[in-house]
């Protein structure tokens, strides 16, 4: 354990920052509120800076800068800068796998895809800049990606292909791969995701489009009659 490890241990037990980070008489579910919005504060400033330079070249100081606080404010909360990255990874997980579409048991295959893709494509998108702040890590990180996929990907995976596969029993679907299926229609959210990443306008100015078009492209195919 490293010296700032055990510096912010002692400092969130006792409540006494050297930096003035302190309020005197306050009860302990003042004290638990006014931790968890400094450390919300000094996750939005890591956000931005992570999301502008990359967590390689950012720097504890430049998230403290961005916060408005001095540079061992951080340590009161984080351990160090793999610790702060891992608190916007578990940021990204909660927000992502909190609201779930209520999926329908007996819809058709254009149906469920129309659910997932109006779910994925609106309220459940990811925060833009929290993702790019984070997905070289997920990329080059193994800890960090197993984290995102069990709690995101495989959960929604977990959710969809189920549904599939009872569809192709019953003959609402082709006799395809119901994991591979889930997989794609997986994977054409994140693709999704990646080229809004990349600038590609359309896809947040036409987003309401999407669920009828990924909706089609899954159950009826591109092909014309």
């Amino acid at each position: 354990m490293n010296i700032h490890s055990i510096y912010s241990r002692t400092a969130a037990q006792t409540g006494s920052f050297p930096n003035g980070d302190r309020v005197p008489h306050e009860s302990p579910e003042q004290k638990d509120q006014r931790l968890e919005v400094r450390r919300r504060q000094i996750l939005d400033a890591a956000t931005v800076v992570f999301a502008e330079q990359g967590s390689e070249r950012a720097t504890i100081r430049e998230v403290a800068r961005q916060a408005g606080v001095a540079d061992g404010t951080i340590y009161n909360y984080f351990a160090d800068k793999s610790d702060l990255l891992l608190g916007l990874v578990e940021r990204v997980c909660e927000r992502e796998s909190g609201a779930q579409p209520s999926l329908p048991a007996t819809a058709d295959l254009r149906g469920l895809c129309k659910v997932l893709a109006r779910h994925r494509t609106g309220a459940s998108w990811p925060d833009t800049e929290l993702f790019r702040a984070v997905l070289p890590a997920l990329i080059t990180q193994p800890s960090l990606r197993a984290l995102y996929f069990d709690a995101v990907v495989a959960r929604r995976l977990g959710d969809v292909e189920p549904l599939l596969e009872a569809l192709r029993l019953s003959g609402g679907m082709r006799d395809v791969d119901s994991g591979l299926a889930a997989r794609a229609l997986s994977a054409t959210f994140i693709g999704l995701l990646v080229m809004d990443l990349l600038g590609d306008d359309e896809i947040a100015r036409r987003s309401d489009e999407l669920p009828e078009v990924i909706a089609q492209m899954f159950s009826e195919g591109l092909a014309a009659n």
